[in-house]
């Protein structure tokens, strides 16, 4: 009670100063009172004076956004001058201007604990109909956390003379007070006397003081503050902070999802747009002040080059600008974007935002993208950072060296003198193998037998990756004389390893014995990485195609004693030899391989497709092969129940070789029929008779039929059997 009758005696007194002051001179306001004194610690100076006044004549302008009267009001209450506080206390009272008052309540609120001279003024604002200053009066109210206060605030909200507006603006700033506790310990007693007025103000003031959300159940408000109202205030404080903190959490993942639904929104309205006002639609959001909105920006500028759509040049210098972009994300995409652009008059300019650049991640972004470039200009500047102690940026460094230099674009001196740099650098590494590793993919990119013998020493690295870039790297360079180091690699442990092997050995080999390494490797059961196996194929091929017909022949022979799953190799073989022009006299002899591989593996239709292939070849050079081919299609047919091609062949046979073939297929009918019959095999035994009847009768001699009639008798199904019908005729 005594300290507020202090503060109002100094309220009073300070009001009655001003007034006696205001009626012994002219001026009529605390403001034209500050223009007028003269200058002491405590008082400004005219210039001081004619910058408030400003400050009150945008507060007072309606014309002006509140945000901007805001912030005049928030200048105007950090003075700390009597005087100063005098007008603010004179705006926040003047009925007339509503503005004026609701910027310096809002001020209040936004500026710390208010001196103890807006105290009134704030509690006479809580009375005001304007909702909007009674409700920024309560939050500045709040900012007070005084004991006092709230008992003064907790008068208003019981007095039920008042109208029920100011009441419930009372009980707001208990929601927003500091000590929180204090706050519930004064708003629970409140339960008891059930106000309906001000209930709903109430509940609102608890959820946000309690930091729980208990409903309009007063039970359960006084069970939650009998377990929880004697906590120790560092409880309370701890209690406190995990509530704030979960908030604060499900503020953010709410202004993530706000976020991305307006990404997404902005990104349809882009699709939408016209392509010819794409560009300026692109400006536009790399101009946003939204970090976000501006990564969306760089999103589609990447999206447009990956679809052959570059930039345009006024683009991209203002994506280059965005290099000292204040966020590290958009600087990061700013880079990406560079890298894919590749132009090398960039590198310089990357080189400068590296030394002034303090981002880890936005370096070794920049550090790749001078490696993207391409530029020489930008060797120099690798060439120091990988000599620094910091083994990711000094990866980051190696890579982007081996990147500009397997280009060839620099002197040999200059290869050897970075390959000697990357061995330095390589042996400080000792014991961090990722960036050795990209150290030897340095060594590896630039080609030069300077690395060579660094690449043979961890051919037998304990790290995979490094044992692969050292065999591309030996490749590389391009010496056959590494092959006996590489060939034993094609049992390696790891199957990148075995591969990288395998086509090594495809570049660098050329000898029976590189061939016969791939070739052992060749089987499944032997390798079990299909990829490898791929390799191992292309890499054969290659060296295998460089013979001379014979010995091409020997190895396709030789590749006819691998079971089934060779037969594809040697249909991709076939395909090829198909395919050059013109065609190599072994292409046939691939034909009668696959055959016989179909014929092994009882697949007769094939067999008898690539017979037939091998046929037609064969007649255009009016071989001898061609009988050999029909004969062994004809068998394959019978053998595959495709009897009505099958009669074909056999007047194909007779138009070959004449009548005298005659008996030699009633031979092999007949030797045909009895394996049917020994296999019980009636239905296809009586179907090729009854086609024998019909459709050749010119082999069907008298003894022919003769030497029939026992099959006839054996033949258990009549031929109007459906299973016996009689099969479309092919026509020849």
């Amino acid at each position: 009670m005594m300290r507020r009758l202090l503060i109002c005696s100094m309220i009073g007194v300070g009001l009655f100063t001003m007034t006696v002051s205001a009626q012994e001179s002219q001026p009529t306001s605390p403001l034209e009172q500050m223009v007028t004194t003269s200058t002491a610690p405590s008082q400004p100076t005219t210039e001081q004076a004619d910058e408030l006044a400003n400050w009150v004549a945008i507060i007072k302008n309606n014309n002006v956004a509140i945000d901007q009267r805001v912030f005049s009001a928030r200048k105007l209450i950090a003075q700390d001058w009597p005087a100063a506080q005098a007008v603010a206390v004179e705006l926040l009272e003047i009925a007339d201007h509503p503005g004026a008052r609701l910027a310096i309540c809002r001020a209040l609120a936004q500026n710390g604990a208010p001196a103890e001279i807006y105290l009134e003024p704030l509690l006479r604002s809580l009375q005001d109909s304007n909702v909007e200053l009674r409700t920024e009066a309560g939050i500045a109210l709040a900012r007070y956390n005084d004991p006092m206060v709230a008992e003064r605030l907790m008068a208003l909200v019981q007095d039920n003379a008042l109208a029920t507006e100011t009441r419930q603006a009372a009980l707001l700033p208990f929601g927003r007070m500091l000590d929180s506790q204090r706050a519930c310990s004064l708003l629970i007693p409140l339960l008891s006397e059930r106000d309906g007025a001000i209930d709903g103000a109430l509940y609102t003031a608890l959820r946000q003081a309690c930091g729980v959300d208990l409903g309009t159940e007063a039970d359960k408000w006084l069970t939650w503050w009998d377990a929880n109202g004697t906590l120790s205030s560092e409880d309370w404080l701890r209690r406190k902070l995990e509530i704030c903190q979960q908030q604060l959490e499900t503020q953010r993942l709410n202004l993530e999802r706000i976020n991305d639904r307006l990404i997404r929104s902005l990104e349809q309205i882009y699709t939408l747009t016209a392509v010819t006002e794409r560009t300026e639609r692109l400006k536009n959001f790399l101009a946003d002040p939204q970090e976000t909105v501006r990564l969306l920006a760089l999103r589609l500028i990447q999206t447009n080059i990956g679809e052959g759509q570059l930039p345009s040049p006024e683009l991209t210098e203002l994506i280059r600008q965005k290099l000292e972009d204040p966020a590290a994300a958009v600087r990061i995409g700013v880079l990406t974007i560079l890298g894919h652009l590749r132009e090398s008059g960039d590198a310089l300019k990357v080189v400068a935002a590296l030394e002034r650049e303090t981002d880890n991640s936005v370096r070794l972004a920049a550090i790749d993208t001078l490696g993207k470039l391409g530029s020489v200009d930008a060797n120099g500047p690798l060439l120091i950072i990988l000599q620094q102690s910091d083994p990711a940026e000094s990866a980051a460094a190696a890579r982007a060296l081996g990147r500009i230099n397997a280009r060839g674009k620099v002197a040999p001196e200059q290869q050897a003198a970075i390959v000697t740099a990357l061995k330095t650098k390589f042996d400080q590494l000792a014991d961090q193998n990722e960036a050795q590793a990209a150290v030897l993919v340095a060594m590896s990119s630039i080609g030069t037998a300077e690395a060579a013998p660094y690449l043979l020493k961890n051919l037998q690295h304990p790290q995979a990756e490094i044992r692969v870039r050292c065999v591309a790297g030996l490749t590389g360079i391009g010496d056959a004389g590494y092959l006996s180091a590489i060939t034993p690699l094609l049992t390696d442990s790891s199957a990148a390893v075995r591969r990288e092997s395998a086509l090594g050995i495809g570049m660098l080999g050329s000898s029976d014995a590189d061939l016969q390494n791939l070739y052992n490797r060749l089987g499944k059961d032997v390798e079990t990485d299909s990829t490898v196996r791929e390799a191992l194929w292309n890499s054969f091929d290659k060296i295998r195609l460089t013979r001379d017909n014979d010995q091409q022949l020997a190895w396709i022979m030789k590749l006819a004693e691998y079971p089934n799953e060779q037969i594809e190799r040697l249909k991709e073989l076939e395909n090829r030899l198909q395919n050059m022009a013109p065609p190599p006299a072994s292409l046939n002899e691939v034909r009668m391989t696959l055959a016989k591989q179909y014929e092994r593996v009882q697949r007769f239709n094939e067999a008898a497709r690539y017979w037939e292939l091998v046929e037609h070849d064969a007649l255009i050079d009016s071989s001898a092969a061609a009988q050999e081919a029909a004969w062994q299609r004809w068998r394959m047919l019978l053998r595959a129940k495709r009897y009505a091609p099958a009669i074909n062949q056999a007047e194909r046979i007779m138009q070959l070789q004449g009548e005298a073939m005659v008996q030699t297929i009633q031979t092999e009918l007949l030797a045909y029929l009895g394996e049917c019959l020994a296999g019980n095999q009636m239905t296809e035994a009586a179907q090729l008779l009854e086609m024998l009847a019909s459709d050749l009768p010119q082999v069907m001699t008298n003894e022919f039929v003769t030497r029939l009639e026992p099959f006839r008798e054996l033949t258990s199904q009549p031929a109007t059997n459906p299973t016996a019908q009689k099969a479309p005729r092919i026509s020849r």
